[in-house]
């Protein structure tokens, strides 16, 4: 303004910003909508989170938990995030957008500053952003839905170019990008979808395994609470390539897994310190069974595991119900 001070406005400019706000939130609309119905952002539930417990989650961790059960609610929230970036795209149906995005925006900080997620900021500039293209309907929103009174039309007026050519150019180009973001762009969601998480094909041996006899140094031993060497589960998991054994004091300890069905062998490397590396024969007689022998921290082990059924446990047992009969016992 110093140097071009007889300019009274840069109307241009305003408009060449509010239409490169628009088409980000659009885009960015389109993207979350995508990840959330491709299971990206809030993946099915895997068995070592099956088995941590309340405590010892991350208010973050408890918070994906909570999403990742319900596929349902991920499909829901999913397809509003993708109509209100379809809306944002065009001009005249820009302003429902607008509204719909500031509901799940204030639902979503919330969500974030609660539970401490990491994206906070994320969600507080695409709040703002929202707010901005609000504010030049400001007016007409609050006469509209809180003074009752009558709201007249925008004047919708296009910025058309002299030539026909350009203009043709223009809407051609904006349809063209259309399709490259809901095509291309989606696709590649569900594309690695495919290679993340639940979705990806579960290794072999996947699931949750009991122990049921642990002999260490050719003595059976019997699950001592103080005992951090004997094991009550072991969790082969996705992604694969994972494993977790929890010891009988209830702590879950990673390690990365490499399986050679040919030779029956089991390789668990620590994550956290690669030389931690121990080596088991397995069998697999059955479907829900599972026998080791190994070295393991200086003993020698011989661990007998059966496979749970993971349908079994409350949270996928229980059904959708209408009513809840209390009385019944709420919890079965």
């Amino acid at each position: 303004m110093a140097v071009d001070r007889k300019t009274l406005h840069y109307l241009k400019l305003y408009n060449i910003l509010i239409w490169v706000v628009r088409y980000y939130l659009a885009i960015s609309w389109l993207a979350y909508g995508s990840i959330k119905i491709a299971r990206l952002q809030f993946p099915p539930l895997s068995p070592d989170v099956l088995l941590q417990t309340y405590g010892n989650s991350t208010p973050k961790d408890l918070a994906w938990t909570f999403m990742g059960y319900s596929a349902g609610y991920n499909y829901f929230l999913g397809v509003t995030e993708i109509i209100v970036g379809m809306l944002l795209i065009f001009r005249r149906t820009s302003v429902l957008g607008n509204i719909i995005a500031f509901g799940i925006l204030a639902n979503v900080m919330a969500f974030n500053y609660s539970f401490d997620v990491n994206v906070k900021l994320v969600a507080t500039v695409l709040m703002t952003m929202t707010l901005f293209l609000m504010s030049e309907d400001v007016g007409r929103l609050i006469n509209f839905f809180l003074l009752n009174k009558a709201v007249t039309p925008v004047e919708d007026k296009q910025p058309y170019f002299k030539d026909k050519w350009r203009n043709t150019t223009v809407r051609v180009t904006k349809y063209a990008f259309i399709i490259f973001i809901l095509f291309f762009d989606i696709r590649g969601y569900f594309a690695r979808a495919r290679q993340f998480d639940g979705q990806r094909k579960k290794p072999p041996l996947f699931g949750i395994y009991r122990v049921t006899t642990f002999i260490r140094n050719k003595d059976t031993l019997k699950p001592l609470p103080t005992d951090t060497n004997c094991w009550s589960k072991l969790i082969i998991t996705v992604p694969e390539g994972t494993a977790c054994i929890v010891p009988v004091n209830g702590r879950l300890e990673y390690f990365a897994l490499q399986l050679d069905t040919a030779q029956k062998k089991m390789s668990l490397s620590a994550k956290t310190d690669t030389d931690d590396h121990y080596v088991f024969l397995y069998r697999h007689p059955k479907d829900n069974s599972l026998l080791l022998k190994g070295k393991w921290r200086n003993d020698s082990l011989e661990i007998s595991l059966r496979a749970y059924d993971m349908n079994k446990l409350p949270l996928f047992n229980r059904k959708f119900r209408w009513i809840i009969d209390h009385n019944a016992g709420y919890k079965n």
